[in-house]
């Protein structure tokens, strides 16, 4: 742990003080969009998991208090799940993912999440949206984390071998989606990829 001054502290915690209170309108800003685009494609939300981190304990349960601190900011990377579907025999799975900083990722291959001083700059680094849709399969593991770099392709497109099923992603800069009709514009853009690749059945009308 640094040694601060008592002055040196309390001036960082005015900046602590900013920052919680920017993330909850930032993060109040991405729920309103989710929320937005869940009733926009009448697609049930059905939880969420924490792509960067674990979760964050819940309250009377136990802590380590070894974990990452970022366990605590799960918003960092996050992914929302909606109601799996069946569709003409076909297993859907739709998903939307925030990235709210690519800059671990841009870099991940020499560092860990905890040296957070190696991160590529804030300046840098950006924020983006990621739209999922899987038919009979799910993201591929490692070969998926690199498309969340700054430089990766703003599509993903991965097929197992052999057969129909799909996983399929597009992203864009969150500012993207700053209100709902640039939102519906992001959404059209994306039904016509998952047209574009044979995904006709799963996204109807926008």
């Amino acid at each position: 742990m640094n040694q601060l001054s008592k002055s040196d502290l309390e001036n960082i915690f005015v900046d602590v003080r900013k920052a919680y209170r920017l993330l909850y309108f930032y993060q109040r800003r991405v729920l309103d969009t989710v929320k937005f685009i869940s009733g926009t494609l009448s697609k049930n939300i059905r939880g969420g998991w924490a792509l960067f981190s674990d979760n964050a304990p819940k309250n009377g349960s136990g802590i380590n208090m070894d974990t990452l601190a970022w366990d605590w900011l799960n918003m960092y990377d996050y992914e929302f799940n909606f109601q799996d579907e069946s569709i003409n025999g076909n297993s859907y799975k739709f998903a939307i993912a925030v990235q709210s900083d690519s800059g671990f990722y841009d870099v991940m291959n020499n560092i860990s999440e905890s040296t957070v001083e190696s991160f590529s700059p804030v300046e840098q680094a950006v924020t983006k949206i990621y739209f999922c849709v899987g038919r009979n399969t799910w993201k591929p593991g490692d070969s998926f984390q690199k498309a969340k770099r700054k430089d990766a392709n703003d599509e993903f497109i991965y097929q197992e071998e052999g057969t129909d099923n799909l996983f399929i992603t597009k992203r864009f800069d969150l500012s993207d989606c700053r209100d709902e009709e640039s939102i519906l514009g992001c959404l059209r853009t994306f039904k016509k990829f998952c047209e574009d690749n044979g995904i006709n059945e799963f996204i109807i009308d926008i």
